[in-house]
């Protein structure tokens, strides 16, 4: 959304693929956070429009729900935890 990060799933072409979500910095490509909650590969990672948060859809049939800055959660008082 602000073209700053961008997010990808674990790479699938893995004797056991990564069940992580992986942000990276958009300019340098470096990853600067790495989400993890599902137990299967993720195979889908799409922004909000709003672009607080982001979900991502995995093996094991779950949508978690991420917020792009888990800083905010903290300062508001709630969970960093993925909301689902």
């Amino acid at each position: 959304p602000d073209r700053k990060k961008f997010t990808a799933g674990g790479p699938a072409d893995q004797a056991w693929p990564d069940p992580w979500v992986h942000v990276f910095d958009y300019g340098t490509g470096q990853e600067v956070e790495c989400n993890k909650g599902h137990h299967g590969h993720v195979w889908d990672v799409a922004f909000a429009p709003d672009g607080e948060t982001y979900a991502s859809g995995a093996d094991d049939g779950t949508i978690r729900i991420w917020r792009t800055d888990p800083s905010k959660a903290k300062a508001e008082g709630k969970d960093e935890a993925p909301a689902a």
